[in-house]
């Protein structure tokens, strides 16, 4: 089926099985990196939340079915789904939302449109966001605040950041060996090279934010006897990796700057930064790695 009609077709039955209360729309949606990925859109009357589902990943499905009510059935069930997000909203007051908000690193040059909209802070050349986690088990992160959301609170953007940081000192982060990943043989040749250490939450998802905590960093770097380089990895998780070996800064951001621009290794929304950043202990802070460290 030609991708249009496909499209059509799918809002059709879809806004004929949920009726005039509901309007179902295409729209564009802005990702981090500024990444627009066209999401069809759900919007109650009355409802401030419209759940979006991606139409790649609905497209990718029909393809291998071929089954255009599966399509449709998909939909439906995210759209009955949508309590699950509006539960951390509606009805809970700041006092009961605090103790689940989240910070999220993402670049901040170049993403202006992403960040519109959102209370966000500076630190080093990246962006602190924020979000709230509904699921804690499955470290499920809700919407992201916006400042919409600040005003319903009755909070501003300072009270909303050192929440996060409080929160931020009092979760679990986990720094992992990589070669302990591989298999033996493998993980030899990997320490050949000079272990790596993932620095990440426990599930490793939006784990990135793991280099804020500076604690971590010096107990780990005093351990090792070592300042630290900090590669970017992902949105998800940094590498961690001894400052032993005069290892040259250069040849680190150029593997850092490869591995962001190669879509078979990671998606384009997912990157975080192309600097390469540094643990000095003697200093007790991050800072971004130069040419001369």
């Amino acid at each position: 089926m030609d991708y249009k009609i496909y499209k059509e077709s799918l809002r059709e039955k879809v806004q004929e099985e949920l009726g005039e209360n509901v309007s179902v729309y295409y729209t564009e949606m802005v990702k981090n990196n500024n990444v627009k990925k066209e999401v069809l859109a759900l919007q109650m009357k009355g409802e401030n939340i419209t759940p979006m589902i991606h139409v790649d990943s609905l497209l990718k499905a029909y393809g291998c079915t071929g089954n255009l009510e599966e399509s449709k059935n998909t939909v439906l069930e995210i759209y009955k789904g949508r309590e699950n997000a509006l539960v951390g909203w509606k009805g809970f007051k700041w006092v009961q939302i605090k103790p689940y908000v989240r910070i999220l690193l993402v670049r901040l040059e170049g993403n202006e449109e992403y960040l519109q909209g959102r209370p966000y802070k500076k630190v080093l050349d990246m962006a602190m966001i924020f979000a709230v986690l509904l699921n804690e088990k499955d470290a499920e992160l809700a919407a992201h605040v916006s400042w919409a959301q600040t005003r319903a609170w009755g909070i501003d953007a300072e009270e909303l950041y050192r929440t996060a940081m409080d929160n931020l000192r009092k979760e679990e982060f986990t720094i992992t060996n990589m070669a302990s990943l591989f298999p033996a043989e493998l993980a030899e040749e990997l320490r050949e090279g000079g272990d790596t250490y993932i620095f990440s939450t426990k599930n490793r998802i939006h784990g990135a934010r793991a280099m804020l905590r500076v604690d971590m960093l010096k107990a780990f770097a005093d351990e090792k006897g070592c300042n630290l380089f900090i590669l970017p990895s992902s949105v998800h998780e940094v590498l961690l990796i001894c400052d032993e070996k005069e290892m040259c800064v250069a040849e680190l951001k150029a593997i850092v700057s490869s591995v962001n621009r190669d879509p078979d290794v990671i998606e384009a929304e997912e990157v975080l930064s192309d600097s390469v950043y540094y643990y000095d202990r003697g200093k007790g802070r991050v800072r971004i790695a130069e040419e001369d460290t």
